[in-house]
């Protein structure tokens, strides 16, 4: 449910702050894209980092701008007169027509060793993925526009100057893990697979089904 999804996403956030934070420091400028009421930014502010986010949605960004700097529109098409030591996508890069342009434009911003921060975003080289294909949870076609996985990402950056510094597929440590029901589940569904059945549910939570990766701009 609704609520459930909240609770689980306010878990999410501290551990995926720690990834950046660990390579980082406080005052950095941070902009975070797709960034809702503000919710994720609010764990940098705790640690004293200058916010700013990119907001769509009109309520959201009235929302983030009663406590943040918020640009309002596609963000490919904001001017943004200054730069960022860090800008986010948390579990948006994947519902974008044009993510490419997405990229470019935070590339663009971004300070010298400046870093990118990919999170929350389904991996299609999974193993849910391959398995379950239409019925893996991440597979939602009107939402998730793209399916990416660490590579597309790793070459994309690379021809830009980026250099990969994180990875991380959070799974055991997080509040949708349930190791038991998950792993019977998917061995339901590896048995149907074998007897050419059809899967007729969705796959559960599980390892690297979600990832989050950290590039930095060098040199």
């Amino acid at each position: 449910n609704d609520k459930k999804l909240v609770s689980d996403r306010n878990l999410m956030y501290p551990i995926e702050f720690e990834m950046v934070h660990q390579f980082s420091e406080n005052h950095s400028d941070v902009l975070d894209v797709g960034c809702s009421g503000g919710y994720f930014l609010s764990h940098f502010e705790n640690k004293d980092y200058n916010c700013y986010g990119v907001e769509i949605g009109k309520e959201a960004a009235k929302h983030a701008s009663k406590r943040y700097k918020i640009y309002e529109g596609q963000f490919p098409e904001l001017s943004i007169n200054r730069n960022f030591d860090i800008i986010t996508f948390r579990g948006t890069i994947e519902h974008f027509k044009n993510p490419k342009s997405y990229l470019n434009k935070a590339i663009d911003l971004l300070n010298d060793n400046g870093m990118i921060f990919i999170t929350s975003t389904p991996n299609s080289d999974s193993l849910c993925c391959k398995i379950f294909k239409e019925q893996w949870s991440q597979h939602v076609p009107e939402e998730h526009i793209f399916h990416f996985n660490p590579k597309h990402f790793d070459y994309f950056f690379k021809e830009k100057g980026l250099k990969k510094i994180w990875e991380s597929f959070p799974y055991e440590n997080t509040p949708y893990a349930n190791i038991e029901k998950d792993v019977s589940l998917i061995a339901k569904a590896i048995e149907l697979k074998n007897n050419e059945l059809d899967i007729n549910f969705t796959s559960p939570p599980y390892y690297k089904s979600m990832m989050s990766l950290l590039y930095k701009k060098v040199g």
